[in-house]
């Protein structure tokens, strides 16, 4: 794995919990958000 990658996979980690973390907080909490 190269450095870019390790980047653009931690980048994409945290968008995806910023969403679920908001799509929580409209549902009523999926996980810890």
């Amino acid at each position: 794995m190269r450095n870019g990658s390790i980047r653009s996979t931690v980048a994409l980690l945290v968008c995806f919990m910023l969403a679920a973390g908001l799509l929580g907080q409209g549902i009523g909490g999926i996980g810890a958000g």
